[in-house]
């Protein structure tokens, strides 16, 4: 299986944002704490149904998040990264990353490791990222190998350096 025909199976759809050209209305007391929890003014959002709602018209432009419809954009606060990559799997030589929201990415092309202040980030969507959880770098720094002086793991014959 290919990276192509993995993402298609794995992934859901996102939404066609590119196509949405929405004037800004402002903000929205919404914020995304640091353990992914989402907070509508000050009290925790505890419906996993409403935050998937939510997460579906994420999207980040010009340093900010928004809440991006067809018809509107809401901007929202984000305190590190609005998702947390909380464990993964390997399927067909392709590491999958799933996130708090039990949504899952193939490490590849489209979604790319970064690391911020020994941190790495899973590149998801129209500039969202998913913070690796310390449970899952641990694994990974078990299963990686050293390349170049730094360590890596792969994914699809990829290379991916965690630090």
């Amino acid at each position: 299986m290919n990276l192509a025909e993995l993402t298609q199976q794995i992934e859901t759809s996102i939404a066609p944002f590119e196509t949405w050209q929405p004037e800004s209305c402002g903000d929205i007391d919404i914020t995304i704490k640091r353990n992914g929890d989402w907070y509508f003014e000050a009290s925790k959002i505890n419906r996993i149904n409403l935050v998937k709602l939510f997460a579906k018209v994420l999207t980040k432009e010009q340093g900010h998040y928004y809440l991006k419809t067809p018809v509107e954009k809401m901007r929202i606060q984000v305190e590190d990264a609005p998702f947390l990559i909380t464990h993964w799997y390997q399927k067909d030589g392709f590491i999958v990353c799933c996130d708090n929201l039990a949504r899952e990415y193939v490490l590849g092309e489209n979604h790319t490791l970064e690391i911020n202040a020994d941190v790495p980030y899973l590149h998801l969507h129209h500039g969202v990222m998913a913070k690796v959880s310390r449970n899952v770098f641990y694994q990974w720094a078990e299963i990686s190998v050293q390349k170049k002086g730094r360590f890596a793991i792969c994914s699809g014959g990829q290379d991916f350096f965690i630090g």
